[in-house]
């Protein structure tokens, strides 16, 4: 038997021992910054979710806005306007959209489609035949044409608009 034989305990030193708990502490912090970032995809902060669901009314109520705050490139999403009118209002009713969100989207579809569509200024205006129930919902579906914070206004023809933000990821 050779002299130069070792035992297998004799492998493991002190050096590697050092090698072997880094490579865990490496693994660990690995496994929760995975973790983190699944949470934080549920919880939608990286794209839609439930924290990163809005609301917005305007003072007066007759406008009501849904939207995800968070939203991705290039990817389909939907904005989804409530309007309050009264019964005895039977004008078509011109919901006013800011031109700086429309040059940021490309639009998909309107639901209900418009009568027509206006260019009042910086804003477009889309006219809609009025419904008898004094409560109409328009929905928007878009897919965003920009990277970053999108910031628009929304509103009624002759009421205060609605302010919205979204933060659109790559």
């Amino acid at each position: 038997m050779s002299t130069d034989a070792c035992h297998t305990l004799q492998l493991e030193t002190d050096n590697q021992r050092t090698f072997q708990e880094r490579e865990w502490l490496a693994e660990t912090i690995g496994w929760l910054l995975m973790g983190l970032v699944a949470v934080v995809a549920l919880l939608g902060l990286l794209g839609p979710g439930l924290l990163s669901y809005r609301n917005a009314t305007s003072s007066d109520g007759e406008l009501a806005l849904e939207y995800y705050a968070v939203e991705r490139f290039d990817s389909p999403a939907e904005l989804r306007i409530d309007a309050q009118r009264s019964k005895t209002d039977q004008s078509p009713m011109r919901l006013v959209v800011s031109r700086s969100f429309r040059d940021a989207i490309e639009l998909l579809s309107i639901v209900p489609e418009p009568l027509q569509v206006e260019s009042s200024g910086t804003d477009l205006v889309f006219v809609f035949a009025s419904k008898s129930s004094g409560s109409e919902r328009i929905v928007l579906r878009y897919k965003s044409a920009i990277r970053g914070w999108l910031s628009a206004k929304i509103g009624i023809e002759n009421l205060p608009a609605l302010e919205f933000q979204q933060f659109v990821l790559p």
